[in-house]
């Protein structure tokens, strides 16, 4: 799938080994911008091709460690992450390692963090609820991810 950067503007491609750019967009006036971190580029691409069509800027992650990192880049100034969906199994750091970490720093504990999934063990859930996480999505689910965020991160800014 080809998603626009919101750098020059021309179509880039997300692979497993590409380069991953600053920000992936355009974003409408509005929207908030979302970290997206996974490690399979199947799924980077079609979750932030559905979020930049919806008008949401999307920050791109392959695993937890790139997320946090992500997450420090935007506290310098370089971006706003206003909320996170991050896949639970990954490499290097897997996305409730990620979560633990993201709520125990003053700054980063009040940004809203979704889970999403291949699994389905209630326990999972239940260990991400506990950790903080605000929601948990059934992997590339991705109607049910626009919608929920329609609702719960844009609220009334944005007419329906």
């Amino acid at each position: 799938m080809q998603l626009e950067s919101m750098a020059s503007g021309r179509p880039s491609f997300v692979t497993e080994s590409s380069p991953l750019p600053p920000m992936m967009g355009p974003k409408k006036a509005g929207y908030p911008s979302i970290l997206l971190v996974d490690d399979s580029a199947l799924i980077l691409n079609s979750i932030a091709r559905a979020l930049n069509m919806e008008g949401y800027g999307v920050v791109l992650a392959r695993n937890g460690l790139e997320g946090l990192q992500r997450l420090e880049e935007a506290s310098t100034g370089h971006f706003q992450i206003d909320a996170i969906i991050t896949d639970l199994e990954m490499p290097q750091m897997d996305g409730l390692s990620m979560l633990k970490r993201i709520k125990a720093v003053p700054g980063y504990n009040s940004i809203p963090v979704y889970l999403h999934t291949s699994l389905s063990d209630t326990g999972s859930r239940e260990t991400a609820k506990s950790l903080g996480a605000n929601e948990f999505f059934v992997k590339n689910d991705i109607s049910t991810i626009l919608k929920y965020l329609k609702m719960n991160l844009l609220g009334s800014k944005i007419s329906a």
